[in-house]
């Protein structure tokens, strides 16, 4: 039995838990693991690879300082080996470019190319997007699973993501025609950019 076995039916036996809410809570797991199944089968497009579109899609959403082959590896929850072998692979079919990391004056930055911009356009999970965001309760279907995924993050000890707006640094402007501001990194932050994923995401933070 697994850990995370023996502690729910430890729980369920000290009455901590429901045992119908056990078995929903069973059922809910089941559903996210289909659907993870349904959408692993349509990530194979386009002559790319599942994880070269996971590193196309996270190029597309991540702000300039967490575009660094490091922190993507963080993300993708892989080795920095497999990365840099995936991104040789993208930089060859024209996809992706790199540049010195202005940030800190080290490492490396990464960016799509006009070219990679319209094949992440064609994201084969488009189909998923549009699915959940004509359904009733989409939006509360989207706050739940980032609680979830927010929750697992912390039982396995893994650094949290998320975008600027939802970061305890981030200060929002009132004012619609000035930029927003990060405490980290000390300077505005503009409207776009308050949507993107960031490297020093802290949903704690105060």
């Amino acid at each position: 039995m697994l850990g995370y076995e023996r502690l729910a039916v430890s729980r369920i036996s000290r009455g901590l838990v429901d045992i119908k809410s056990f078995h929903d809570t069973i059922d809910v797991a089941d559903l996210l693991v289909r659907l993870a199944q349904i959408v692993r089968s349509r990530r194979h497009s386009g002559g790319l690879r599942p994880v070269q579109w996971e590193i196309l899609r996270y190029l597309s959403h991540a702000n300039r300082i967490s575009r660094c082959p490091g922190f993507l590896a963080l993300y993708l929850g892989t080795t920095r080996g497999t990365v840099s072998q995936t991104l040789i692979t993208l930089e060859k079919k024209g996809l992706i470019t790199r540049e010195r990391n202005a940030f800190d004056g080290r490492g490396t930055l990464l960016n799509l190319t006009a070219k990679g911009r319209r094949t992440a356009a064609s994201d084969p999970l488009q189909e998923l997007r549009t699915v959940t965001e004509s359904m009733t309760g989409g939006a509360a279907l989207g706050e739940g699973l980032r609680d979830l995924l927010g929750q697992m993050q912390k039982l396995g000890d893994l650094k949290p993501f998320g975008v600027c707006r939802d970061c305890g640094h981030f200060h929002q402007e009132a004012e619609a025609d000035r930029d927003h501001f990060c405490d980290t990194l000390n300077e505005p932050v503009s409207e776009e950019d308050t949507h993107l994923i960031c490297l020093e995401f802290n949903p704690e933070a105060t």
